[in-house]
């Protein structure tokens, strides 16, 4: 017995924009989870905005709350970001800039500074939203069969 193609619509090749674009579920998915994502990083950016932290990125925020967790040195930010040690540096002059960390030497080791949080770089991750209070109202994954109006998950 030959397989029945699925006759799933993708809402990438519903798109006006991307009608030639095929695309797998797993694909389409993923760029769903990924606009989420982007939703999310949105409303943090805003958010830092208006309580007055022009500047400030989800990046900085995550940081923040790294340093905050003992990410001292640029290596503990690397590893606790996940990124190279030369990308936390990058992160660490940007988050001096704003006036968000500063460099204090380490009372164990006089050669070493240790990164502090700032009282500007508690305010600023105070003025972060929740996780739980971000909303994903229109991060809504929707399934859509062909001539059917009955079968979407939201």
């Amino acid at each position: 017995m030959a397989q029945r193609k699925s006759t799933n619509v993708s809402l990438l090749e519903m798109s006006a924009d991307a009608p030639h674009l095929p695309t797998s579920r797993g694909a389409e998915l993923a760029l769903l989870l990924l606009d989420g994502f982007s939703e999310r990083v949105d409303v943090v950016v805003a958010q830092l905005k208006e309580a007055g932290h022009v500047g400030a990125t989800a990046n900085h925020e995550f940081a923040l709350r790294a340093v905050d967790a003992g990410a001292g040195t640029a290596s503990d930010l690397g590893r606790a970001l996940r990124v190279s040690k030369q990308a936390a540096a990058k992160a660490i002059a940007s988050l001096e800039e704003l006036g968000y960390v500063e460099r204090r030497a380490d009372p164990s080791d006089a050669r070493r500074k240790r990164l502090v949080v700032t009282p500007r770089g508690w305010r600023c991750i105070a003025s972060a939203p929740k996780r739980s209070t971000v909303s994903a109202s229109k991060s809504r994954i929707i399934w859509v069969r062909k001539g059917s109006s009955s079968s979407r998950m939201r």
